[in-house]
Parts: C-alpha cells; sequence; structure tokens
C-alpha cells in the first residue's frame, strides 16, 4: 500500500485499515476460498505465475513448459486441488459460471510457464482400435 493511501487510511478511517490489513495479510496466504474476491485472487495468482490452468483438472496434471516435469509437488498439488474445490463451491454458491468467471480474470496475453497435460478422451467410434486409427 502507498504511503499516500495508508496515511490516508490512518486519518480517516483507522478502523478501516486494520479490517484491510487483516484482509490482505488472510488473502497473501489463501489458505482457503470464502469469497467470490477470494476466488479472483486465487485465479490472478495462478495467472501472474503463468499456470494455465481449468476448474476441471487437477494441478497434478501442470507441467513446466521448459521441461516437461511436474509444476507442483504432490503436497502443493492437492492442495491447490483444495482451493479449487473451494472456489467452485464459492462460485456455486454465489451463483456465478466459474468457467466464464476465470475467462473474464485470466490474461491470456501472457505467455504460459505451466500447461496441464490433458488427456484425450476415445470416442466411440475409435475406442477399440490402435493408435493408428484401425
Amino acid at each position: 500500500m502507498s504511503e499516500i493511501m495508508l496515511s490516508y487510511h490512518k486519518s480517516v478511517l483507522p478502523n478501516k485499515m486494520i479490517q484491510t490489513k487483516r484482509r490482505e495479510r488472510r488473502e497473501a496466504s489463501l489458505e482457503s476460498i470464502r469469497t467470490l474476491c477470494e476466488v479472483r485472487t486465487f485465479f490472478l495468482r495462478l495467472d501472474k505465475a503463468g499456470v494455465v490452468f481449468h476448474p476441471d483438472y487437477s494441478f497434478k496434471s501442470i507441467l513446466k513448459v521448459d521441461s516437461g516435469l511436474a509444476h507442483y509437488t504432490d503436497a502443493e498439488a492437492r492442495h491447490l486441488d483444495h482451493l479449487m474445490e473451494e472456489a467452485q463451491e464459492t462460485c456455486r454458491r454465489c451463483g456465478v459460471d466459474i468457467y466464464s468467471f476465470s475467462l473474464g480474470v485470466v490474461d491470456r496475453s501472457n505467455a504460459p510457464v505451466a500447461v496441464p497435460l490433458i488427456p484425450k478422451k476415445k470416442s466411440a467410434a475409435t475406442a477399440g482400435r490402435g493408435t493408428n486409427g484401425f
């Protein structure tokens, strides 16, 4: 927070400043997601880190673009999966479509650092065939 904003908070809104600092500290840790503001913060942080994500896929499937290795440890992926489940529940509770919401938040002009490896599903027509289609 800038000095001007901080002095404004001190001089005009001392109680508001305390509430704002608490909220910022809570968002910095992102231990849980309960509000749409926290969902937005979660998505913005992923985007800022260069992570391409989809709300339906586990963070275990996110790979580093440069090496193809897992971007997150198992513990980190479990924590992020939990946060995504909370984000989905928060959006459901608020009547917000999480897919549209996430697309409205992220900046697609950023170069990706990590992307999901999403397995292709076989269609009914190709289910019994080999890799060459026969």
